[in-house]
């Protein structure tokens, strides 16, 4: 057997004058078990808030899409005029595929958008007119320069010939 010697000193403890040392003991107890077991709990806690939240928005965009998603709408167009859809997932399954028409092919794939297809279209033609104008003012100047060659070409002949006159 063996035997253990210790020595309480009261103001380890902390003890008031006002409490005996059975309180200061139970308080210090408390102290130290709390100080050890709270990181355990709020650890807990903050898994369980986390849980429960994820459970209440998963249930909340459920009911969205089972009960507000899924009722009928109409929009109005212009003056007098309405497009009735069956829910607004099929309005914005409507609006998206009109958006994409002509751009996908059967196999769902993407296609020229028809818009920059046009766009492209109008450009190819506007440089090519561009083309033509700078051939046509290249032609220009080229005939221009070969009238003054022939022209510097004449005043040189009969200077020389004036010259050796």
């Amino acid at each position: 057997m063996m035997k253990i010697k210790a020595t309480i000193d009261l103001g380890d403890f902390g003890a008031r004058h006002d409490e005996g040392v059975d309180s200061a003991i139970a308080r210090e107890l408390v102290a130290e078990l709390v100080s050890r077991i709270e990181p355990k709990v709020q650890e807990r806690l903050e898994k369980f808030v986390i849980k429960s939240a994820e459970k209440i928005i998963s249930a909340k965009v459920e009911y969205l899409i089972n009960t507000v998603l899924e009722k009928p709408i109409t929009i109005p167009i212009g003056w007098q005029k309405t497009e009735e859809y069956e829910s607004i997932l099929d309005m914005a399954e409507t609006r998206l595929s009109r958006l994409y028409e002509g751009k996908l092919n059967i196999n769902g794939s993407c296609t020229k958008d028809p818009l920059l297809a046009n766009i492209e279209k109008h450009m190819e033609n506007l440089i090519a007119q561009m083309k033509r104008d700078l051939d046509n003012k290249a032609n220009k100047l080229v005939q221009i320069a070969v009238r003054n060659n022939k022209t510097i070409s004449s005043l040189e002949k009969l200077l020389s010939e004036k010259a050796k006159a």
